[in-house]
């Protein structure tokens, strides 16, 4: 008798890879390597584990990291808000203190919005060094139980923030904050006319409510537990990622959620878009969609944990993340190639009880029997992967096959 395992096996696509580890800003003879076989993330920066987000203005990308949660050693240990320049990667501090705990941030007209935690604060730093080389920061409003994962966001008047008393916007021109929902967040955008939110606990879903206040409206709910992660909105949709490393969309009117791809095993990371796909993270992957969900779901980066700020602009794709030592902020062209990872079996084990490596020990015809499969990738974390066993005998496939795994 023959037995055949089947999976979608596919060799991987190798990189040219620096000595080192992975592609650094400079690296131009690896990014003209001849044998380069698709896109390797490039590291521009080198940071530390407590980025918390990142923005892309300007030429540059700034990020923040905040300080340890037991102190400061050293002034290495400060929290801070540094930038670098895209094109030359010199990298500069625009702030820091051992006190200061910023989090989320987003940079426009010279000035870098964020929230600090160490305050309690929403404020505003200069981008760039006044006379002395000073940097200014300006209070804007107070929150009540902001930290570093506290989202805010932005329009023409207002910014918007959520804290523990729930969603805020605080006009610009100044004056008090005002509550919109008592909802609270980790993932706040606007459109021209509402406040968008996700909600990852029992029931989870996605949400939004009218600049102005008023009846929150539900997108999508559901009653089981679940974990949602970054939010983005277009004309149409309401893009999100979800437990089981899948992207999502539904209306922004509500309705029934489309999924990018099945769901599997991971949790969910960030999200982004520009106008033709979906990116998003899982917990070691970026993966990239076309809206239309045309085609499925393609890795663009492989072993890529703690992925934060993920955002797109015209020149590429960017965000904050990475394995020890390599953590810092990474880039991507929008259509970066697909990375695919290299599958083999290594042994097939058929038993009924005992059995070594060789399969020594006979069988007996008509006994219940197990077939166990040894597959090995050249990537670790190598999930999801659906498997199927076909036997023959003299040339005609048995009764019952194919099998599929009792234990994927």
């Amino acid at each position: 008798e023959l037995l055949r395992v089947r999976a979608p096996f596919r060799r991987a696509q190798r990189a040219a890879t620096a000595p080192d580890g992975p592609a650094r800003h400079g690296d131009a003879d690896l990014a003209a390597a001849p044998d380069r076989l698709h896109d390797v993330p490039e590291l521009i920066a080198e940071t530390g584990q407590r980025v918390n987000d990142i923005a892309v203005a300007g030429g540059f990308v700034y990020w923040s990291e905040g300080p340890p949660e037991f102190g400061c050693a050293s002034e290495a240990d400060h929290g801070r808000i540094s930038r670098v320049n895209i094109a030359t990667g010199a990298t500069e501090v625009l702030g820091h203190a051992c006190d200061f705990a910023p989090g989320s941030l987003f940079v426009e007209s010279g000035g870098v919005y964020h929230v600090d935690a160490g305050t309690d604060s929403i404020n505003s730093m200069n981008a760039e060094a006044g006379p002395g080389g000073a940097r200014y920061t300006a209070l804007l409003v107070h929150g009540n139980g902001l930290d570093g994962r506290s989202p805010l966001t932005r329009d023409a008047t207002h910014l918007y923030f959520s804290d523990d008393d729930g969603i805020k916007r605080y006009p610009r021109a100044g004056g008090a904050a005002e509550i919109l929902t008592d909802r609270t967040t980790i993932a706040l955008v606007v459109d021209d006319d509402y406040v968008y939110w996700i909600d990852g606990g029992t029931p989870h879903g996605v949400y939004r409510v009218r600049k102005t206040g008023g009846t929150p409206e539900t997108l999508y709910e559901s009653g089981e537990s679940g974990w949602l992660g970054g939010l983005a909105v277009d004309d149409t949709y309401a893009y999100w990622s979800h437990s089981g490393g899948q992207a999502r969309r539904v209306l922004k009117t509500g309705g029934v959620p489309e999924s990018y791809g099945p769901a599997g095993s991971w949790l969910s990371g960030d999200v982004a878009i520009d106008d033709a796909s979906v990116f998003w993270s899982d917990e070691v992957r970026l993966r990239r969609a076309p809206k239309d969900r045309s085609t499925e779901p393609e890795a663009i980066a492989l072993d890529m944990p703690g992925v934060k700020g993920l955002q797109t602009t015209d020149d590429g794709l960017y965000w904050a993340g990475g394995r020890p030592p390599d953590e810092g902020i990474w880039t991507l062209p929008l259509d970066a190639s697909e990375v695919t990872v290299d599958l083999r079996i290594n042994h097939i084990e058929v038993t009924q009880a005992v059995q070594d490596l060789w399969g020594n020990v006979p069988l007996v015809a008509g006994k219940a029997t197990l077939v166990r499969v040894y597959p090995a990738s050249d990537w670790a974390y190598t999930h999801d992967v659906p498997m199927e066993l076909r036997a023959f005998r003299g040339g005609a496939e048995l009764a019952g096959s194919p099998l599929r795994p009792i234990v994927p």
